[in-house]
Parts: C-alpha cells; sequence; structure tokens
C-alpha cells in the first residue's frame, strides 16, 4: 500500500508588491502552516519523500513542516507551481517505489483537482468536503491499493483524511 499526502500551501500575502511566484505567506498563513504542521505531527503523517513547488509561499509552508522532519528527502521543483493534475499525477506516478508514502505541497486550482481526480472511496464527510473545495492549508491523505506508484489510477484511492488548518 502507497500512501499520498497532498498539501496546499498556507496563506499567502496578497498585500505583497512583488510578483505571485515570490509571494511570502501572511500571518495568518504563517499561523496555518503551523496549525498543519503541529497536526500532522499529532496524526503521525510522515512522508518519506516531499515534492514541493519552488514559490515562496510553499517553501514557508514546507519550513513549517520540516521542522519535525529531519532528514526528509525533498525535492523543491519550479514546475510544480501551478502544476495540473496531468502534470501531478505523471509525477506521483514516477515517484521511488523505496518510499511508501510521498506528500505533494503546491497550488489551486492543480492540487484540488488531484486530490479529486486520485479519490475514489472514503468516508462521505471528507469527499463531500474535497467537493466543495481545497483552502490555504488543506491537507488529504489517501492510501492507495498499489506496491507501486506507477500503478496508482484515478478514482481508486482511499480519502482517508481531510483537513483544513482553518477547522484546527
Amino acid at each position: 500500500m502507497k500512501k499520498v499526502i497532498i498539501l496546499r500551501h498556507a496563506q499567502a500575502d496578497y498585500a505583497f508588491s512583488g510578483g505571485d511566484f515570490d509571494m511570502p505567506l501572511s500571518p495568518h498563513g504563517e499561523n496555518e502552516a503551523t496549525l498543519i504542521a503541529n497536526y500532522m505531527l499529532k496524526k503521525s503523517y510522515t512522508p518519506d519523500f516531499i515534492y514541493c513547488s519552488a514559490a515562496k509561499r510553499t517553501q514557508m509552508t514546507l519550513a513549517a513542516i520540516r521542522a519535525d522532519l529531519p532528514g526528509i528527502k525533498i525535492d523543491i521543483r519550479k514546475d510544480f507551481y501551478l502544476a495540473d493534475t496531468g502534470f501531478l499525477y505523471e509525477e506521483l506516478k514516477a515517484a521511488d517505489d523505496n518510499y511508501d508514502t510521498v506528500m505533494i505541497i503546491a497550488h489551486n486550482p492543480g492540487l484540488h483537482s488531484f486530490a479529486a481526480f486520485l479519490t475514489g472511496a472514503g468516508d462521505a464527510r471528507h469527499i463531500r468536503s474535497l467537493q466543495m473545495g481545497y483552502p490555504t492549508a488543506c491537507l488529504s491523505l489517501l492510501e492507495c491499493p498499489v506496491d507501486s506508484f506507477s500503478g496508482i489510477m484515478p478514482a481508486q484511492n482511499k480519502l482517508v483524511d481531510l483537513m483544513a488548518a482553518a477547522s484546527l
């Protein structure tokens, strides 16, 4: 069984005068990142590998999580910035099978579509929440009934958890 953790970056600072790629987290977003990091720690959600968008706000979100994950392998990539579902799916399928749990930290709308694309079963409450949207600092955990990431199929995975920092 492989697992996938999908995390949207925490709230950006829309008052920032620079470009979108360089937009940092707002003070509220920094709090959201800490809340979701603490939630992951409490639930023992520990990825073996993290793909992270190179945008500043995703890296700041990663920094909150990384403090509790010393030595974790991380791949920070510019092509995860505003990546679509197809790209995210192909990258996940190419993940190293030496890992059991892969995490992706990126952006909407692609991330929300990607989580919905993978989900085929799970708690009805979580599925309804997923259909409603994917707010900032929203995390989903999917269990995938495969031995290899390359075997992950759309709508064949169980949404085990869906939590937004705003609900913590």
